[in-house]
């Protein structure tokens, strides 16, 4: 059986530790209810989750859930400006991903490119944004997987291996 390897592995985050403020808010949505927000605080810490990243900086008052005012209590952003702020905040998180990657390697012999994103998309898309300013080949191939939740990473090594190994 051939098999396929992951050499390296670069990460970035957005500036704002939010998990804090993700718990309360949540307890705070379901306040009405205590046997709810006893079954959430369990989810919650069964998760393993310590740590939620944001381009949203929580409010330390708490009156609303972020200093820009853009998740509000009974006035949340509709699907359209969720997908505006992926927009602008989305594509210079992959491409500081891609660049501490890539640090000091030949970029003429990267030949494809995987997105995933659990978050949103745009169009025409992160991928054609860290193409060109990670300054790679137009030519790279570019795959999009979404719209899975966090399960579209396996579905992205999936792919990425079969890739390597054709």
């Amino acid at each position: 059986m051939r098999e396929a390897f992951i050499n390296r592995i670069a990460t970035a985050n957005p500036p704002h530790d939010v998990h804090d403020t993700f718990i309360r808010f949540g307890q705070l949505m379901l306040s009405q209810d205590r046997r709810r927000v006893a079954l959430f605080d369990r989810m919650a810490d069964r998760s393993g989750i310590s740590h939620r990243y944001s381009f949203l900086e929580p409010d330390p008052g708490g009156a609303v859930v972020d200093t820009e005012g853009f998740y509000r209590p009974g006035a949340f952003p509709d699907t359209a400006a969720r997908m505006r702020k992926f927009e602008a905040c989305a594509p210079a998180l992959a491409i500081e991903a891609v660049e501490k990657l890539l640090n000091g390697e030949d970029r003429s012999g990267i030949t494809h490119i995987i997105v995933t994103s659990c978050t949103g998309f745009s169009a025409p898309g992160i991928d054609l944004a860290v193409i060109e300013r990670c300054g790679l080949s137009p030519s790279v191939e570019r795959t999009m997987v979404g719209f899975m939740g966090c399960y579209a990473a396996i579905n992205a090594l999936k792919l990425a291996r079969h890739i390597v190994l054709s």
